[in-house]
């Protein structure tokens, strides 16, 4: 954990991505706006790793409405969000997706605030799903897993080099820390953990 925070900058720092996250609406205090019609308005639950759910939204909004209520319209297009997950027993602590244009999120998930590209956010979505940020955040959080613990995790930045697909070698990891790693994981299937491990070790040079 030293050595991954000493090597990269933190998420939320000028040197790093200057990540801001922040909610959009709330259940509660927004519920009198929803109704049968409109942009869907999806809740953390709807949100998976890479995948967002919108069949099984139980509430609309008028697009009006949802403009007048974020004047900002963070709505009118595609960005990266993650759940507001309250404990690290889950089977993963961070859960990442890119929400799409014409979709209002709750307060149950936390959204980019940037202007960061949709490439950009494709890779910040692979990284806050990947098992090397999902262990550091579970050594760091006590509680809701909120936008400051997030914004300084550290993240490598964009380099749009084909090397960065790989995650946990991007962040300086041998085979024999990465297996560590996917040991705390007890929840995510043996198999996929393995098939981590193998994809992990095939694409690693000699040298590591």
């Amino acid at each position: 954990m030293e050595q991954i925070t000493d090597r990269f900058p933190r998420l939320g720092s000028r040197e790093g991505w200057s990540a801001r996250f922040g909610r959009e609406l709330n259940v509660t205090d927004d519920g009198h706006a929803f109704g049968a019609r409109g942009l869907a308005v999806i809740e953390g639950k709807h949100v998976t790793p890479f995948g967002v759910e919108l069949s099984s939204a139980r509430f609309r909004i008028d697009a009006a409405i949802a403009a007048q209520l974020l004047p900002a319209r963070p709505f009118a297009k595609a960005r990266l969000a993650y759940r507001d997950v309250s404990g690290v027993g889950n089977r993963l602590s961070l859960i990442a997706a890119i929400v799409p244009a014409g979709v209002v999120t709750t307060h149950t998930l936390f959204c980019l605030r940037n202007d960061v590209s949709l490439e950009q956010q494709h890779f910040l979505c692979a990284m806050l799903n990947g098992y090397v940020l999902n262990a550091l955040a579970r050594m760091l959080m006590s509680g809701h897993l909120t936008t400051s613990l997030v914004e300084g995790l550290p993240a490598p930045v964009w380099m749009n080099s084909a090397s960065q697909r790989r995650v946990a070698r991007e962040y300086g990891l041998d085979a024999k820390t990465f297996a560590r790693v996917l040991e705390g994981f007890p929840l995510v299937p043996a198999s996929d953990r393995a098939r981590a491990l193998a994809i992990f070790q095939a694409s690693t040079p000699p040298e590591l």
